[in-house]
């Protein structure tokens, strides 16, 4: 596509002629605050929700979890060097 191709095309002379619309300030600045405060209140919810779901996980089950298999870990690995070295 030359730049004459681009001027002569018809599609965009068609768009060229349609008027641009836009609505008040006043009523994009309502609906930017209406928009703002519902994905406000929708990350507090999804945190909410988050906290109350994880918080067992995060605090109880997974470090006790991760402790456990620290523990089986060593003593594996205490279990074979003892075995090597015959003790």
């Amino acid at each position: 596509m030359t730049s004459d191709d681009a001027q002569n095309d018809p599609v965009l002379a068609a768009m060229s002629e349609l008027h641009g619309y836009d609505v008040d300030q006043l009523r994009a600045h309502r609906l930017r605050v209406r928009c703002r405060a519902a994905l406000v209140a929708e990350r507090r919810a999804a945190d909410a929700a988050a906290t109350m779901d994880g918080a067992v996980w995060r605090r109880i089950v997974a470090p006790g979890l991760l402790g456990a298999w620290c523990a089986i870990y060593v003593v594996e690995v205490m279990r074979r060097a003892a075995a090597i070295y015959g003790l």
